[in-house]
């Protein structure tokens, strides 16, 4: 667990040299994970990438992709929230009182995304689908994949490592786990992880389902729970 001040934040953020060298230590760390999935890239074509919410899931596949498509293997990576389940109307009331867990991870809609992956591994054509959170619905024709030789696919989400969530077998995928680890602290106040992980929260709530920040911070309780859940019903 890394400690660092807010005038050694303030200083890395202003500075180009001190900033470029954290990107380029991020840069590395992902290129060598990179390296490892592209040795096994044709036994093993499915990645799965998992770490508490705003951990840096979505950064840290974007650059894999980027490195692996570099290398001339290409990379598709697919969201476990567009597997989630379509709301009843009644789910749709509990949710707007705060009363449904929205992260529980029965709301994957478990056997149709395991099906869905059993398929690309077996290079059929198969849909992917799209969920909208602003309609709570989700679209199962968004696009369709065929899957060549040496072809991967990142599958990132808070559950994607739950062994009652992916039921493919090990031998088939590759397996990371990201998390935040850096305190930050200012006199007598120490900004813990999870904190800074709800920023970033924020930030993609607002920019990419339509969610308030009041909403956001209603609902982080349960998001931090879902986050450490094996399986429990909705």
């Amino acid at each position: 667990m890394q400690t660092i001040s807010l005038t050694q934040l303030n200083t890395i953020t202003s500075d180009p040299a001190s900033f470029q060298k954290f990107d380029d230590d991020f840069s590395n760390s992902i290129r060598a994970i990179a390296k490892s999935i592209q040795k096994n890239a044709n036994e093993k074509p499915i990645i799965l990438l998992s770490g508490p919410s705003g951990s840096g899931k979505t950064t840290t596949a974007y650059w894999l992709e980027r490195f692996l498509d570099g290398w001339d293997i290409t990379t598709h990576t697919v969201s476990m929230d567009n597997f989630f389940r379509t709301m009843t109307p009644e789910q749709k009331i509990l949710a707007a009182d705060g009363k449904l867990d929205l992260e529980s991870p029965n709301r994957v809609d478990i056997p149709y995304l395991n099906q869905q992956l059993h398929k690309i591994i077996s290079d059929e054509p198969t849909w992917i689908p799209k969920y909208h959170f602003s309609t709570a619905m989700r679209n199962d024709h968004d696009w369709l994949l065929t899957r060549k030789p040496r072809e991967l696919l990142i599958l990132e989400g808070i559950h994607a490592l739950n062994s009652d969530v992916i039921t493919i077998p090990d031998h088939q995928t590759h397996r990371i786990y990201v998390s935040t680890r850096t305190r930050i602290v200012h006199n007598d106040i120490t900004l813990h992880p999870s904190r800074l992980r709800l920023l970033r929260r924020m930030i993609q709530d607002q920019k990419f389902r339509q969610r308030s920040i009041l909403e956001t911070l209603a609902m982080f309780q349960h998001v931090e729970a879902g986050g450490k859940k094996e399986y429990t019903s909705v």
